[in-house]
């Protein structure tokens, strides 16, 4: 289980240090339910419950420190520091929403419980498609 959690973790450093605004986070989102949903991948093999607990935890950590750092950035650079979002409790929805959404989808045999859990962790900074709220975001308030 190791090579898998140091396989993600490499992957992971080097796409989260791409995400620098809401565009790039999105795409990660996108490539990672990709990944996870392949069970042909390291993301397959580190998203079922086992192995050793703490070897677990500490890939959470080191994963979790990725995700707020490229959050963080988000936040920075778009100026949009004052939502008041704290990016490490951000960053453990996200892991819990791949973790469950996973599960979901496994269940399901498909992949939208995963899409859906991990879109609605990143909502506040990537509203879902096809939203008003991303209509807003993206485009800025209608005006009469």
């Amino acid at each position: 289980m190791k090579a898998s959690f140091a396989e993600v973790l490499v992957r992971e450093a080097t796409a989260l240090d791409a995400v620098a605004d809401s565009a790039d986070l999105d795409q990660w989102r996108r490539a990672l339910v990709d990944l996870a949903t392949n069970a042909e991948t390291a993301y397959a093999r580190v998203l079922r419950p086992t192995g050793d607990p703490q070897e677990r935890a500490d890939f959470l950590a080191s994963w979790g420190d990725l995700i707020a750092a490229a959050l963080a950035r988000v936040l920075t650079n778009e100026h949009r520091e004052h939502l008041g979002i704290d990016v490490r409790q951000m960053a453990v929805s996200v892991l819990a929403a791949l973790y469950g959404g996973t599960i979901l989808s496994r269940v399901a045999r498909g992949s939208q419980p995963l899409r859906t859990s991990v879109e609605l962790a990143l909502a506040p900074l990537v509203p879902p498609a096809n939203t008003p709220s991303a209509h807003v975001e993206q485009t800025g308030p209608s005006v009469p």
